[in-house]
């Protein structure tokens, strides 16, 4: 839906998504490797990161939006 308001943001060593509840979010590290996927139901979805620094989040096909993790 183009109403699909979804925020990001990082809570210590992970990524927290919001708004994505059936959808698929995958996180990228900042060379493009796949670092964590989920289609979890949950309208909230944590993915711990192995190391502090830029991430991208793609939900289903629209654009990333980065993330940094300190």
């Amino acid at each position: 839906s183009s109403d699909l308001v979804v925020r990001s943001w990082s809570e210590g060593r992970s990524i927290v998504v919001g708004g994505a509840a059936a959808r698929r979010v995958v996180v990228y590290d900042v060379l493009g490797r796949q670092v964590a996927a989920s289609d979890a139901a949950a309208d909230r979805q944590r993915f711990p990161v192995p190391h502090s620094g830029v991430y991208f989040i793609s939900v289903d096909d629209a654009p990333a939006c980065r993330v940094v993790v300190f």
